[in-house]
């Protein structure tokens, strides 16, 4: 406002703005474009749009690959901001990784003379290359030189970049890799493009910031082969905490100055992680079996329906009609304390007909357990180490109690494979980093909340707002858009810089919403011992065992830990199911490892061999790779008898015969001269050029209207989710008999699939729902007419198997369920109709007498009605 009212009485021309000013319109071209500058200068009196411009000029545009220029630009930027927060000393840094997909797009570089966003040259054996890159040059094979990279390159479709992130929360994450790529690179490149990274991050980085420690990503396979190489292997001094449980560890590097600290500790995404541990919950062939007990999204749509208020339990229509799997504010609140308080209310039959959803419960408490690790207001660190302890015990106990018990299997009882070792690396890298933290930065806090690769989201969404709004962008638009963004973060660390818009609402951490907030928080400086956090261990194993004990997850006979034996694992029915996972290398979880029990007494005993056997078979092409020529060596750089025809065709990027004036233009045999821009454009849509983008596609799996009000109650003539109903059973041999249940969930295979059923079905019309299949939790008769409810004898039945819906009265004193009377007759009448045996049906004989003297006899058969005619004459 100061410099608005001194500019009031001025001219444009003599007009001055003080620093704040114009960073303030340079933001605001960034994130909203010149015609937003233009009606605020306009309005407010500010600078004139070329201004403004020629301010936003100093942004350095990014190149492909590793770009030292940006190496040092981040440098500049971590060094001016631990000036202005005061920041002393090293910080650890994390290396974050991620892809995204990218229009289908070539664009000529005006300033480079280079066609950008080729990955390399077309071929069974192609490879993704960093940086790679047609010159064009002004001579008359221009042309040629366009038409050839169109011809025999591959044109990328998604990006890969790496962006340092500091863990700190002063300082900004920097994109300082940017590729095009068509995804087909192995973990070979990944490995290569790390070394590369660590000695350029040494050499330009390391004085400016602190040491680069780890790799971030959120489940990717090649890197996760990686990750699981690095963390298990046991070559020189490793990084990791005494106890026999804790199977995974770190190296320990000297840096340029000579200074000791941990390298290659590798994370995964723990909101990505998050958000796949949730997914299961609904989906279409998948029920998570704990104990028995089931865990699904039905439980959960229970809580909206019988609960009216919001505030009970936090959660909206489309967390349980769930659209979006990638929304991590609606995953949250699943996962908040309040919808298990509502649901323990659903068990205890505190409001309607209790049903069981332990499973639920249980399941979103180890939910809560994993996020609380990272994004606590409350835990203290050794109650995270407790915390991670837990999650990756209970994990290992519940993963190969589904192993052993017969018809359950981990494909379909089970979280997949990829969240289970994600799920691992993370709790493993996140007690290593406070360990870390302590002894090697012991001045700075441990801020486990800004782990991840969550900053490459936020770095693709914020590109995406670049482009007038609109999530759809070319590699070219991204390399751009990227020296902005570094521009912006050079604003963002000046501590009179003006605000920077944040994340949509969809991707916040809403943490604090659902969980108690004191106003004195952890302080995260108050580091626990090694004694202490190999104590943390071992009380989250023993809580682990005891949690698993309760669900009936136990083995028969009592383990080694030193709790009391609880109730037994006795599992009266299944979820139905087929073979093993064929994804788990063919029962690889067998390995007891030493005793029956050692699964739950010593459960890292027998993950711990798996991990290893999995490891051997993930990297046993890697042992011979030492040699192998490193990803530096692209388009330009390689040795010339190796480079392919099309290669030698194209000038290098680096090479010293680029013209020091580019032309704009390209000449056209017989057609004259044309914009190389214009003639790319053209190229670009040309019809042997694909234009396939990849999409992320998720069929649906939930009818429209999935839950509508009281559909779970109404029983007049239909059967719904949770409602009880009769089942017809005839076994061979066998006189006809009915079975009392409650339907769990009701799905129909279709030719895209199976379908989930949330409303009603109509049994008056059985022929609409003639592939629908109901699970249902069968009623134990007690008494004649008293029945009681086996929530873990679970059943599939198909639609036409179902007689009708009843009612049953429940008795909170005996727990127990009595059939109505009129519904006992109607099913007893059912039953008896059955049982009747079937009458022989009289023929029925006609004859008629012909014109000619023949006698025509029809007989009609009483079963089949088949029609049999007999001609004689008389």
């Amino acid at each position: 406002m100061k410099t608005i009212s001194s500019n009031l009485a001025k001219s444009k021309r003599g007009a001055r703005y003080d620093k704040f000013t114009h960073q303030f319109y340079e933001v605001l071209k960034a994130v909203g474009g010149p015609r937003v500058v233009k009606f605020v200068s306009a309005n407010l009196n500010g600078p004139d749009i070329r201004t403004v411009e020629r301010n936003a000029r100093c942004a350095k545009t990014q190149k492909p690959g590793f770009d030292v220029d940006t190496l040092k630009l981040a440098g500049e930027i971590y060094r001016q901001a631990k000036a202005t927060h005061n920041i002393e000393g090293p910080v650890l840094v994390e290396a974050a990784e991620d892809e995204t997909v990218l229009l289908k797009l070539i664009h000529w570089d005006q300033r480079t003379d280079e066609l950008v966003g080729f990955c390399g040259e077309k071929g069974d054996e192609h490879v993704c290359q960093p940086g790679f890159a047609v010159v064009v040059g002004n001579d008359e094979d221009a042309y040629q030189r366009i038409e050839a990279a169109f011809k025999d390159c591959v044109v990328g479709h998604m990006a890969r970049v790496i962006m340092l992130n500091p863990l700190h929360p002063k300082l900004p994450a920097v994109a300082v890799f940017l590729m095009s790529t068509c995804n087909r690179f192995t973990h070979a490149e990944v490995r290569d493009q790390w070394q590369q990274l660590d000695d350029l991050y040494n050499e330009h980085l390391y004085s400016a910031v602190g040491p680069l420690v780890s790799h971030a990503s959120d489940g990717d396979s090649r890197r996760r082969k990686l990750m699981y190489m690095y963390a298990l292997s046991e070559e020189g001094v490793r990084y990791t905490l005494d106890h026999e449980n804790f199977t995974m560890s770190c190296a320990l590097k000297e840096r340029p100055d000579g200074r000791v600290f941990p390298a290659d500790l590798m994370d995964q995404d723990f909101i990505h992680n998050g958000k796949k541990l949730i997914n299961p919950l609904d989906h279409a062939s998948r029920v998570l079996s704990l104990g028995g007990n089931a865990a699904h999204m039905h439980h959960l749509a229970l809580v909206v329906q019988r609960f009216d208020l919001v505030a009970d339990h936090h959660l909206r229509r489309e967390d349980i009609q769930r659209e979006d799997r990638q929304n991590w504010a609606s995953a949250q609140r699943l996962m908040f304390p309040k919808v298990r308080e509502c649901l323990q209310k659903i068990q205890n039959g505190e409001v309607g007909i209790p049903e069981n959803v332990v499973g639920t419960m249980a399941y979103l408490e180890l939910c809560w357990y994993y996020v609380e690790i990272f994004c606590s207001f409350t835990a203290t660190l050794a109650e995270r180490v407790k915390f991670a302890s837990y999650v990756v015990n209970f994990l290992r106990i519940w993963r190969h109690w589904i192993y052993l018990q017969p018809g359950l299997t981990l494909q379909h009882n089970y979280i997949t494979r990829e969240c289970f070792q994600d799920v691992l690396l993370s709790c493993h890298f996140a007690v290593l980093l406070i360990r870390a933290v302590r002894d090697f930065t012991p001045d700075e806090d441990v801020n486990l909340c800004l782990t991840g690769s969550d900053c490459c989201e936020d770095f693709f969404s914020d590109n995406g707002s670049f482009v007038v709004n609109k999530h759809n962008y070319s590699f070219y638009d991204m390399l751009n858009n990227t020296g902005v963004m570094n521009r912006l973060n050079q604003i963002r660390v000046d501590e009179n810089a003006p605000e920077i818009p944040k994340k949509h609402k969809k991707q916040e951490n809403i943490w604090h919403k659902g969980n108690p907030v004191p106003q004195q928080k952890p302080n995260m400086r108050d580091f626990p011992t090694d004694e202490e956090m190999v104590a943390a261990w071992e009380a989250g194993l023993v809580m682990s065992r005891s949690k698993c004990r309760e669900l009936g997850m136990a083995p028969d006979r009592n383990g080694e830990d030193d709790h009391d034996p609880g109730q037994d694992s006795d599992d009266d029915g299944d979820d139905g199911g087929g073979g093993d996972d064929g994804d788990d290398g063919g029962g690889d979880d067998g390995d007891n490892g030493g005793g029956d029990d050692d699964w739950f007494s010593k459960p890292h005993k027998v993950t711990g061999a798996t991990e290893q056997r999995l490891l051997k078979e993930m990297c046993s092409d890697m042992c011979e790779e030492v040699s192998q020529p490193t990803i530096s060596d692209v388009l330009g750089q390689a040795d010339p008898e190796v480079l392919s025809s099309l290669r030698q065709q194209f000038d290098s990027a680096e090479g010293d015969d680029r013209p020091s004036t580019v032309s704009s233009t390209v000449t056209i045999a017989g057609l004259g001269s044309m914009h190389k821009s214009t003639l790319v454009s053209q190229f670009n849509g040309m019809p042997d050029v694909s234009k396939d983008r990849l999409q992320r596609v998720r069929a649906r799996q939930f009818t429209k209207k999935k839950y509508d009000s009281n559909s779970m109650e109404d029983v007049t003539n239909t059967v719904g989710l949770f409602s009880d109903c009769a089942v017809y059973v005839k076994d061979r041999g066998l006189p006809a008999k009915f079975l009392l249940g409650r339907v769990q969930r009701i799905q129909n295979t279709g030719a895209r699939g199976k379908v989930e059923y949330c409303k009603p079905i109509n049994l008056n019309n059985m022929e609409q729902y003639s592939k629908v299949e109901l699970h249902v939790a069968m009623y134990r008769q007690e008494t004649e007419h008293s029945y009681k409810y086996a929530f873990k004898d679970v059943r599939v039945f198909p639609i036409h198997s179902i007689i009708m819906g009843i009612s049953l009265t429940y008795s909170p004193e005996s727990n127990k369920y009595t059939l109505d009377d009129e519904d006992v007759a109607k099913l007893l009448e059912f039953i008896h109709e059955q049982d009747k045996p079937a009458r022989p049906v009289a023929r029925k004989t006609t004859q008629q007498m012909a014109a000619d003297g023949r006698v025509v006899t029809v007989v009609q058969s009483g079963r089949s009605g088949r029609t049999r005619k007999v001609v004689h004459y008389i």
